[in-house]
């Protein structure tokens, strides 16, 4: 038993049968265990189920999955804070609303327990701490402009925003997933389907270093508005 523990590849797998409020108690373990937490591609998901608004703005987390079109990254700094970015296919968002559906538990009956570990990718947030307002766009996925640009040209190849979104209880991929389905109905129900993979949704947002942690836990509205910026006919 104290071999297997001191396997990093057989300590992963035990873990991955924990709820996701288990895996983060992990971290207070020791210094390897959470390091085995925020590094593992299995488990640092269940570090954004819940909302870690004392986590420092400075050291912010990025939510990383294994979702095609999906990215989430860091861009370019500016004073005091970072751009975050995150790029999300209209296939992508429907993966994502879809794993809300399939674990969606509406029986009474008792739910073997390997259900209730199933994640729902849709309930994750995009960073710790979560974000509570970004901008959306649509734009050609294959326009690498925006990459290749100096920092001083950046702003002049950034497109337009669509609309803004907010949620003070920060925003969820699965947030996300809906405004980019929105997006693509509103913009592209006039084209053929088979164009939608030539569109991306792109998201944005400052994480500011200049934001005091919230340590003291408060009630927070989930309501979520959309704000059209522009026409999208």
């Amino acid at each position: 038993m104290v071999k297997a523990m001191n396997t990093i590849e057989i300590l992963e797998h035990i873990c991955t049968f924990l709820a996701p409020i288990d895996v983060l108690q992990l971290q207070m373990v020791n210094k390897k265990w959470r390091s085995l937490v925020v590094h593992s591609p299995q488990l640092s998901p269940h570090l954004f189920v819940e909302p870690q608004w004392s986590h420092s703005a400075i050291n912010f987390q990025l939510l990383l999955l294994a979702v095609p079109g999906l990215e989430i990254k860091r861009d370019g700094p500016v004073h005091l804070g970072q751009w975050v970015e995150v790029r999300m296919s209209l296939a992508a968002a429907k993966e994502i609303l879809a794993t809300a559906r399939k674990n969606k538990i509406t029986s009474l009956r008792p739910v073997p327990p390997i259900l209730l570990l199933r994640l729902n990718f849709a309930d994750l947030f995009i960073t710790q701490p979560p974000l509570k307002g970004m901008q959306a766009f649509l734009v050609d996925a294959h326009d690498v402009s925006r990459e290749t640009a100096t920092p001083e040209d950046q702003q002049t190849v950034a497109p337009k925003a669509h609309a803004k979104m907010s949620c003070d209880a920060g925003i969820t991929l699965g947030f996300l997933a809906e405004v980019t389905e929105w997006m693509f109905e509103k913009r592209e129900r006039p084209l053929q389907a088979e164009n939608h993979q030539d569109k991306v949704a792109v998201f944005k947002a400052i994480v500011s270093y200049c934001v005091q942690s919230d340590a003291a836990p408060r009630m927070r509205s989930a309501t979520r508005t959309v704000t059209e910026i522009e026409s999208l006919q």
